[in-house]
């Protein structure tokens, strides 16, 4: 039992060193970045003194302000006569001064999220010289767009990361379905953050729109983020339970070959697409212990596999718009 002991330390040993070798030194790279709080900024905004404090918010949120205002809020354009009546009624409504109470309390202390992005925008720059570290925000949206990418900014809808048990999640006209609200989390941010610039900064332009291709785009965004974050387990990064991932990682010569057998992989019918890249309780046609958007997961396996096998820098692959070619190149055989 001793030598077996000792047997199973050099192993988690052997593993630790190696992924420690394999990240990138981002010892000497700087990066100025903090989260500004829009959501207390709004809520400080006085209604005897409005006029005042609206300018104030405008100048420091700029562009942001008037996107808010007219395309998350609906409060309108912040010029036009009106407005702070407008402004003034969201920001005193009872349900929303709920959430906002709730927000605080869950956003009191925010050094969990900061950590992990301030860390993942270092990789970023490793990877990317060239890219801008964007502003981060956070803000209340009332349920609405769960992130916002505007130019050099990402605003976070907090109310969207309340917890699973929100009771917030059970009230809204359409309640939010439980698989959803899984990762309806504090710590699930970084993540989104992260994917959001992904996936601005690297858009899907497919020669062909069809169900590999958007596995395999959908697969070099998740590929990226692990890269952004490699101290974080896959399952993370993909946002799947252990028990969803090990059901993926222990099937996944079955869930190739079903979508192969169905002749799913070229096909281009939207209704096909989506249902297996979206979101879902489980993924059609599979098994219910199946997790959804499982399409996804195997996209991930497919560029890892193109990784492997290719001498390809992390830029080429995600200016690599030929998705069918890296399906050919990743030599993808699951057994």
């Amino acid at each position: 039992m001793k030598n077996k002991y000792i047997l199973y330390i050099l192993v988690c040993v052997f593993i630790l060193a190696c992924n420690y070798e394999n990240k990138p030194n981002i010892s000497n790279i700087d990066c100025e970045f903090s989260v500004r709080r829009f959501d207390i900024d709004l809520f400080s905004i006085d209604t005897t003194s409005i006029d005042k404090d609206i300018e104030i918010i405008s100048s420091k949120y700029t562009k942001f302000w008037e996107m808010y205002n007219i395309g998350v809020i609906g409060t309108g354009d912040p010029n036009k006569k009106g407005f702070n009546e407008y402004i003034s009624r969201f920001i005193t409504d009872k349900d929303i001064l709920e959430v906002k109470d709730s927000c605080e309390k869950v956003f009191r202390d925010i050094s969990e999220i900061e950590r992990p992005l301030s860390l993942s925008f270092r990789y970023m720059k490793y990877y990317f010289p060239g890219m801008s570290v964007p502003d981060v925000s956070f803000h209340i949206s009332g349920f609405n767009q769960s992130v916002i990418v505007d130019s050099n900014l990402i605003s976070v809808s907090i109310d969207n990361y309340l917890g699973e048990k929100c009771k917030f999640y059970d009230m809204l006209p359409t309640p939010v379905p439980l698989y959803a609200r899984v990762n309806m989390k504090k710590e699930r941010v970084p993540f989104d953050v992260i994917q959001a610039l992904a996936m601005t900064s690297f858009s899907f332009k497919p020669i062909k729109t069809n169900l590999i291709s958007n596995m395999i785009y959908q697969g070099k965004i998740l590929y990226l983020m692990s890269k952004f974050f490699p101290d974080v387990k896959e399952s993370d990064v993909v946002g799947y339970s252990m028990n969803q991932f090990e059901w993926c990682a222990n099937n996944e010569a079955s869930i190739w070959a079903f979508f192969v057998e169905r002749n799913y992989v070229y096909n281009s019918d939207y209704f096909i697409i989506s249902k297996y890249i979206n979101n879902a309780p489980y993924t059609s046609g599979m098994p219910q212990e199946s997790p959804g958007k499982v399409a996804t997961w195997v996209g991930l396996q497919i560029v890892k596999e193109y990784m492997k096998s290719n001498n390809v820098s992390l830029n080429n692959l995600m200016m690599n718009n030929d998705y069918e070619r890296i399906l050919r190149e990743s030599n993808y055989q699951p057994e």
